[in-house]
């Protein structure tokens, strides 16, 4: 968002969600009221929700192994995530060797250490539903469990 002398509008606190977040928008289960609040802050232009490219393989193939999805489930649920427009971002290798680095110091997966090292980019925090990956990086900032 470009912002102009005498505009009064407030840019949206960015925030970058996991896998983990998003699967909670289309799964009921522990914290979907919780994440379904950050969707719609950022569907009602509150927030602005930023995911590494990573995010739409890893939901869909989450999706994937929830019992109640089919294939017409989980296509459905890809085309509403594409839908809800959250800012994707593609890896650099700059930012893929910053993430292999963190995920040997903090052992984490790579997978995880991508949103971790795409908010530390970009300056912004992360939000995570997994407590496991959280309770690796909890003493870092930036990171907050959903």
């Amino acid at each position: 968002m470009v912002r102009h002398p005498g505009d009064t509008k407030v840019a949206p606190q960015e925030k970058v969600v996991d896998a983990s977040v998003v699967v909670k928008w289309f799964s009921d289960e522990e914290g979907s009221d919780r994440a379904l609040k950050l969707r719609d802050g950022h569907i009602g232009g509150e927030l602005s929700l930023v995911a590494p490219e990573l995010i739409l393989y890893e939901v869909t193939n989450a999706l994937r192994y929830k019992p109640l999805f089919d294939s017409s489930k989980v296509s459905r649920a890809f085309h509403d995530l594409i839908e809800f427009q959250l800012e994707l971002v593609q890896l650099t290798e700059d930012l893929l060797k910053a993430c292999v680095d963190f995920a040997f110091r903090h052992g984490t997966t790579l997978y995880d250490s991508v949103y971790l090292g795409l908010g530390k980019s970009m300056d912004i925090d992360v939000v995570t539903a997994d407590k496991k990956f959280y309770s690796k990086c909890s003493k870092l900032k930036g990171i907050s469990l959903l």
